[in-house]
This record gives C-alpha cells, sequence and structure tokens, in this order.
C-alpha cells in the first residue's frame, strides 16, 4: 500500500474510532454526543468514498 493510501486508511481508522465513542454515548441518552456521532458519520462516508477512488486509481497505475 502506498504512502497516500496508509494515510487515508489511518483517516478512516480514527475517524470510526471517534464515532464509535460518540455513538456509545448517544445510545445512554447523550444527545450532544449523538449529534457529533452524526457529524462524524458524514465524514467517514466521504473519506470512504475518497478511499475507493484513491485504491481503484492505485490498481490502474501498478496493473501493467
Amino acid at each position: 500500500m502506498n504512502e497516500e493510501l496508509q494515510n487515508l486508511f489511518t483517516k478512516i481508522e480514527n475517524s470510526f474510532y471517534l464515532m464509535r465513542h460518540e455513538a456509545r454515548k448517544a445510545v445512554n441518552g447523550n444527545k450532544s454526543a449523538g449529534v457529533r456521532s452524526r457529524k462524524e458519520s458524514s465524514e467517514l462516508a466521504a473519506l470512504l468514498k475518497q478511499w475507493r477512488a484513491e485504491s481503484i486509481a492505485a490498481e490502474k497505475v501498478s496493473k501493467p
């Protein structure tokens, strides 16, 4: 995996951890955490779309 994809993967992991952390608080009734978890889930979705595009592009470059 090239460095750009590795950095993107790290961002995805961090975003997922933060969303999960806030979602757990939201389940226990913390409304502010619910807002934060939904915001982070939108950012995570954007990162995943970026991952898909960049990983496909990287595969095309690496094929002969």
